[in-house]
């Protein structure tokens, strides 16, 4: 990839799911999210892409801007939040997770969990 080539969602999207595909076959599931998170930052850095690690985003109410309102896992090409998960289960907290992740600037979302089958844990 060139750099600051201009890139779509989609393409940016395709290139995520690989390197998430890459590490579930090379490492599995099992490992805290912060190993997983440092590697998909490694993984996007030597695609040539554009990553911010534990960013703070900002949350608004009303007057009141809270400028960290939560700290995204990865931000890629300031156009998609990832969020990752390695946990047993799923909880409602972390569906309200995403729901507060779609109010912020972005609106593109992956929530990645290496805790299960990566066929069956991939939610978008």
């Amino acid at each position: 990839m060139k750099k600051h080539e201009k890139m779509t969602e989609n393409r940016i999207a395709t290139l995520i799911l690989d390197a998430c595909f890459k590490i579930h076959r090379g490492l599995g599931p099992g490992l805290f999210e912060s190993v997983y998170e440092e590697i998909l930052e490694y993984e996007f850095i030597n695609m040539g892409l554009k990553v911010k690690r534990q960013h703070p985003v900002a949350v608004f109410w009303d007057d009141l801007k809270m400028d960290i309102g939560f700290r995204a896992d990865l931000i890629v090409e300031e156009k998609v939040i990832i969020e990752i998960k390695s946990v047993k289960k799923i909880e409602a907290v972390h569906q309200k997770q995403l729901l507060t992740y779609l109010r912020s600037c972005l609106n593109f979302i992956f929530r990645i969990y290496y805790n299960a089958l990566f066929g069956r844990s991939r939610h978008f």
